[in-house]
């Protein structure tokens, strides 16, 4: 079983071979479309990318990824004996989820690029979001999402 994170390339490219090997890809509901048909996402950027008030990434898969099965926060998935808790854990990407499980008396969560080593955020850039009335938005609109994300699994 290969769990992703979230949907953005960088993430998810081994998770194609790993499934050409017979993995089961589980990814998060949300962006399950976004791996399922990455040409939607590509061939809507073209049209909109001089005005693309989202303020998304584009770190987004152009290949497609096969999902098994996907999971959404509040989900609990098992696989060889332990139990593993789904988080929605929004930052980078809008539907990501963290995956938390208990390892030898431990709590491990698998936060995909939300953070990283001693708690280091990968980029800026891609912490930007969507162009709101009345709300902080673009580089660093999606800290918010990030900062709840932190919490949720502290």
């Amino acid at each position: 079983m290969v769990l992703i994170t979230e949907a953005r390339r960088d993430a998810t490219w081994a998770a194609r071979e790993l499934a050409r090997r017979g993995a089961q890809v589980v990814a998060p509901e949300p962006e399950t479309e976004l791996l399922k048909n990455p040409e939607k996402f590509w061939t809507e950027l073209r049209e909109k990318r001089f005005h693309d008030y989202s303020q998304q990434s584009t770190k987004m898969p152009v290949e497609k990824v096969p999902v098994f099965r996907t999971a959404r926060g509040g989900d609990t998935l098992t696989w060889a004996g332990p139990s593993i808790r789904v988080i929605d854990t929004p930052g980078y990407t809008r539907g990501a989820v963290s995956y938390v499980m208990v390892i030898a008396g431990h709590k491990v969560a698998f936060t995909g690029d939300l953070i990283r080593d001693d708690g280091k955020l990968q980029d800026l850039f891609s912490l930007q979001d969507a162009i709101r009335p009345q709300r902080s938005a673009g580089i660093m609109g999606g800290r918010g999402g990030s900062v709840t994300s932190w919490e949720a699994w502290s």
